[in-house]
């Protein structure tokens, strides 16, 4: 081998090596925006997974709310009360105790 034909190989190599680094640097880009896009459908999952739970709380915290209107309602059908009110709060009387009863 001469030096003219070991300086072609050094050539070579170095054109080879900077295929391989070309390739890697494409593979590295290409992963990255992968990367990228599971990165952004996670973050849109947990939104979307974070806004579920919010509105299942909404929904919780009305029905809540509904039934006591709803058995408020019942009792007042089935037991004839009087609804009786101390500032912001609603109590429910029967008419015995009342407190428009009169002796």
């Amino acid at each position: 081998m001469t030096d003219h034909d070991s300086a072609r190989g050094i050539e070579n190599d170095a054109l080879w090596l900077q295929n391989e680094l070309n390739e890697a640097l494409k593979t590295i880009r290409s992963l990255r925006r992968q990367l990228n896009k599971e990165l952004q459908r996670q973050a849109e999952t947990e939104r979307a997974q974070n806004m579920t739970i919010a509105n299942l709380a909404d929904a919780g915290r009305e029905q809540v709310v509904l039934r006591r209107e709803r058995d408020m309602w019942r009792k007042r059908a089935e037991g004839n009360l009087t609804p009786f009110h101390v500032g912001g709060l609603t109590i429910d009387l029967t008419p015995a105790e009342s407190p428009t009863r009169r002796p």
